[in-house]
């Protein structure tokens, strides 16, 4: 009997990694999903949530100063509805042609900023959406002071929910390890 004992245990043994095999491999017959269209992507934009439910967001603020001043700035927000663009500063209605006095030619649709200066003058013109960040300055004027700054926020929607998560964790491995040290399983 005994030996028939030992003969089931070495077959259930050998079987096992078999088994395991053959369900990994129709595990990876299945087929791919479909990939999603350019609209759903669009919906999905915005951040992201991590398996533990930690929300994560994501935005940026081009802040372009011109002799000290203010000239125009651009907010990008990546929302759930997608990039959302606010531009804000001195605005020019007639850009391309206050421009061309200045000797800068641009597209009579572009969008920006005209600041007149000594001997000509500094365009500013911005750009963001979801998959880029354009900040372009041309200037003809003589000594301008011209800087421009690229701010990346990153929002953690429930960062105290998140901190309290791994705190608790924390302390549980810190528990754990206690009494495992103390049971003599763990040396230091």
């Amino acid at each position: 009997m005994r030996p028939f004992i030992l003969a089931c245990i070495g077959f259930a043994i050998t079987a096992l990694p078999v088994a395991a095999v053959a369900e990994t491999s129709t595990a990876n017959d299945t087929k791919s999903p479909a990939p999603l269209t350019d609209d759903e992507l669009d919906a999905q934009r915005g951040g992201f949530e991590t398996p533990t439910g930690v929300n994560f967001s994501f935005g940026a603020v081009v802040d372009t100063y011109v002799d000290g001043k203010l000239a125009l700035q651009t907010q990008l927000t990546l929302t759930p509805q997608g990039a959302q663009q606010t531009t804000t500063g001195t605005i020019s209605s007639g850009l391309a042609a206050e421009a061309a006095r200045a000797g800068i030619q641009l597209n009579a649709n572009a969008q920006g900023a005209f600041i007149p200066g000594t001997n000509g003058g500094t365009v500013v013109l911005n750009s963001a959406n979801g998959n880029q960040i354009v900040n372009t300055v041309l200037n003809t004027a003589d000594n301008r002071n011209i800087s421009q700054t690229t701010t990346v926020n990153i929002g953690i929607t429930n960062l105290a929910q998140y901190q309290a998560q791994a705190n608790v964790a924390q302390l549980a491995l810190q528990l754990q390890n206690s009494v495992a040290t103390a049971a003599g399983l763990r040396t230091h």
